[in-house]
């Protein structure tokens, strides 16, 4: 009977430090996400040329340097922003090293919106990324939002000011501003101060 009560206790011990151990490892799932987010960025430069392939196992060791090197602090939120700032640093001058000039602002941009459009920053949205990457009218048409009631884009005469625009550019720039809410006004504002729009 004893050696059942402490079989027992053993086990409710064992389930209590699983719980705990599977709590510690998801408060770092932000530091993996990251690296997640890093280390697609990198395989993605074989996109751009078939020089630059990077295995798995590079990144591993550098993600492990980062690991090793960044600030520590016992404060786990704390600890996972020094990381990610010093792993995203890190990461990116060590790759930079072995590309070409041309390819290192790429290299910095693809970095950058990786990290803006993964779901744990949504600083980027979907449409957004598709309205850079492929222009509002595209945009529209695939999404349906064109026809749909979200957005009624109905076409608004180019302002005389902003004679420098093309037609068809003043009037993706009226759809821009309805898909993408944080350009709310922008054909207002062209309007308005045509002229410092056509300066920059």
């Amino acid at each position: 009977m004893h050696a059942h009560r402490c079989l027992q206790n053993r086990v409710k011990e064992a389930e209590e430090t699983e719980r705990n151990i599977n709590a510690a490892r998801e408060s770092y799932r932000p530091a993996a996400t990251r690296g997640s987010i890093l280390y697609f960025a990198v395989a993605d430069l074989a996109g751009i040329s078939p020089m630059y392939q990077f295995s798995l196992a590079y990144f591993i060791r550098l993600f492990s340097h980062c690991i090793e090197a960044s600030g520590k602090s016992g404060d786990v939120a704390v600890r996972l922003q020094l990381l990610s700032e010093f792993a995203t640093s890190f990461v990116f001058r060590d790759v930079s090293r072995g590309l070409f000039e041309e390819h290192k602002l790429l290299f910095s941009f693809l970095l950058c919106t990786s990290i803006l459009r993964h779901p744990s920053a949504n600083d980027i949205s979907d449409v957004e990324w598709s309205c850079l990457v492929r222009g509002a009218a595209a945009t529209a048409a695939t999404s349906g939002a064109g026809g749909s009631s979200s957005v009624s884009h109905k076409p608004r005469p180019k302002p005389e000011a902003a004679y420098w625009l093309r037609d068809d550019a003043w009037q993706g720039l009226l759809l821009l501003e309805q898909l993408v809410p944080r350009l709310k006004g922008l054909g207002d504002s062209i309007q308005q101060d045509a002229r410092s729009w056509r300066e920059w």
